[in-house]
């Protein structure tokens, strides 16, 4: 009986030994573990709080990132405003000069000049600001219709494409182009224009012979002829060139005459300048 006891009381002591020596792993007793344990505590905290700075940067410069997004949005929305608020501003004050113009004289042809027409214009200058470089610019050509020949006509029926007539439309954009073409001779051309102030003039156009010697040979000449008008010029409150251009239709007043390609003097009674419709017929900018 007694072995088994002492067996059991040895069995228990090996136990009881073993439980302490686990115990002496987690409680440190020395300097040295005691210093070990602090220092492995104090990297655990020094991680934890560099995973925390980490973080906090990520989502600081995710903010920042986002706050200068709508600072840029803001900065663009706020210069489009300032350049609508311009526009505006300039649509207002800007200068708009239109012009008038009438018979000037008789309407002559010889065979050295050709043909010249008097023109009477008046420029009034109807905006807020100053025009700057105004210059008036006009020309005569001869009006052609769009018809078909005669001998395309077979027992009544136009076969084939008729003959092109006078496009209003792209000789208006020739003529307001001419002083761009110039580029404005580089220099101080034309005149200033005072808001509600108007200058009067008197241009003596010479038209080119070329168009109505082409127009003899054009079976659509309406038998009258078309004068082209335009006026530009600047402003003082941008790099801008504005212009208005018209056409007008100039005729006799002799019922069923027509104005003769071969060339003839018509007095100014017997003359008649017309503004034609706007559609395609003017410019305005």
């Amino acid at each position: 009986m007694f072995p088994k006891k002492a067996s059991k009381i040895k069995i228990d002591r090996l136990l009881e030994n073993s439980k302490k020596k686990k115990m002496d792993i987690w409680k440190p007793t020395t300097p040295t573990e005691l210093y070990t344990l602090g220092l492995l505590i104090f990297t655990a905290v020094l991680v934890l709080v560099s995973i925390v700075q980490i973080f906090l940067f990520i989502q600081s410069n995710k903010q920042a990132t986002e706050a200068s997004k709508v600072a840029l949005k803001a900065a663009e929305a706020a210069t489009e405003s300032n350049q609508i608020s311009r526009q505006i501003m300039i649509a207002e004050q800007r200068p708009w000069i239109k012009h008038e113009v009438g018979v000037g004289g008789t309407l002559s042809y010889t065979e050295e000049k050709g043909w010249v027409f008097p023109l009477r214009y008046r420029l009034i200058n109807i905006g807020k600001s100053p025009g700057t470089m105004v210059s008036f610019y006009a020309q005569v050509m001869p009006f052609n219709i769009s018809v078909f020949p005669k001998e395309s006509v077979v027992n009544g029926v136009p076969q084939g494409n008729p003959l092109p007539g006078t496009s209003i439309e792209e000789e208006l954009e020739k003529i307001a182009k001419l002083p761009e073409d110039k580029e404005w001779l580089k220099m101080g051309f034309g005149q200033i224009l005072f808001p509600n102030d108007k200058i009067d003039g008197l241009l003596n156009i010479h038209a080119n012979h070329e168009l109505f010697e082409l127009a003899k040979e054009h079976e659509g000449y309406s038998g009258q002829f078309l004068v082209l008008t335009c006026v530009k010029y600047g402003s003082t409150l941008d790099d801008q060139f504005y212009r208005t251009a018209k056409s007008y239709s100039l005729w006799k007043t002799v019922e069923g005459e027509r104005v003769s390609l071969n060339g003839e003097n018509i007095a100014v009674e017997q003359l008649a300048l017309t503004e034609n419709p706007q559609l395609f017929s003017k410019i305005v900018e």
